[in-house]
């Protein structure tokens, strides 16, 4: 993993028990998706936006998503959000 941060002093609002389970969850993600390169390289950096917020990205040089996952991930997101009944 590489780190990258501008200033230790940067600040994110989030609920930190919700914000360390993403991270973790995407940090796992990412090191699955490397398992089979020999030079693997995750990136988590964090930035100060123009607009005072503070930007976190994590990126990976992994096999990414499969196309047949994609195709079941941009299917789920034309779902409506709320199921739709017939007296609507």
């Amino acid at each position: 993993f590489q780190f990258e941060a501008p200033s230790p002093e940067l600040k994110l609002n989030a609920d930190r028990t919700q914000i360390e389970q993403v991270l973790i969850n995407l940090l796992k993600n990412a090191r699955e998706a490397c398992n089979r390169k020999l030079d693997k390289n995750i990136q988590v950096k964090v930035k100060k936006l123009s607009t005072g917020n503070t930007a976190l990205t994590i990126s990976d040089n992994g096999e990414g998503i499969l196309p047949d996952v994609l195709d079941k991930i941009l299917f789920l997101s034309l779902l409506p959000k709320h199921p739709v009944r017939a007296s609507d």
